[in-house]
């Protein structure tokens, strides 16, 4: 018995100091599921590559980057002007879309699996289609910045600062109007300045303020932001 213990023990230690030996097999990196990064039509420039389909319509090419894991893409787009967003979704990383031409547009893409377990979005960018007989381009509709659209701020608020962002494809010197107040016509606050912010604005008593931005540019050229609002002390 002696002999067969010794045997056994001898075995367990053979094998402790193989194992301890061996190189422990590390796990694969797991692939992460990635945004999708923008490629074309770039950011705030006129396209010009499309096929002119009519005096009204032409085709912009969309791309951007493989994402690891996604089954299916979501191209999201927005006509600046009208507002109104459509989508069409690709199992590959590019398409091709009839627009109107002479429009300003806004674009991201929504890459996703087949059941949605997993999803992330773009950032968004923005362009002009080419249109006939277009000497310069009006500036894009500013994007508010801060406050995020529909904020609500603490009861009592006395004032906020209000920034957005303005883009323009001519790369001229670009101006604002700024309009503020308690309805959904605000009047205008602050004419012609170059600033994209404005700090300390009285809200004086607790409710919905509205806010949008005009923007200019040294042609004569304007555009429109959306009505932005944020609320004071309302939940």
């Amino acid at each position: 018995m002696g002999k067969i213990a010794n045997s056994i023990l001898t075995s367990l230690l053979v094998c402790g100091l193989w194992c301890g030996c061996k190189k422990k097999t590390e796990d694969p990196p797991k692939e992460t599921f990635g945004k999708p990064v923008l490629v074309f039509p770039k950011q705030d420039e006129v396209c010009t590559t499309g096929q002119v389909i009519s005096l009204t319509q032409s085709t912009v090419s969309f791309g951007w980057n493989v994402v690891p894991k996604a089954e299916i893409y979501t191209l999201y787009w927005k006509d600046l002007l009208q507002g109104t967003i459509q989508e069409k979704n690709v199992s590959v990383n590019q398409t091709t879309i009839s627009l109107g031409r002479g429009i300003p547009y806004s674009w991201w893409v929504v890459a996703k699996t087949n059941a949605g377990a997993e999803t992330t979005q773009s950032e968004t960018w923005k362009f002009y289609n080419s249109g006939p007989g277009f000497k310069s381009y009006a500036p894009f509709p500013a994007d508010a910045i801060a406050p995020i659209y529909g904020k609500v701020f603490v009861q009592d608020t006395k004032s906020v600062n209000l920034s957005w962002k303005g883009a323009d494809v001519d790369d001229t010197d670009l101006k604002y109007d700024l309009y503020f107040g308690t309805t959904t016509s605000p009047a205008i606050l602050r004419s012609g300045i170059k600033e994209t912010a404005v700090a300390d604005i009285p809200t004086p008593v607790n409710g919905t303020y509205y806010w949008r931005v005009v923007t200019k540019d040294n042609a004569g050229n304007s555009s429109t932001s959306t009505l932005f609002y944020f609320k004071v002390g309302i939940y």
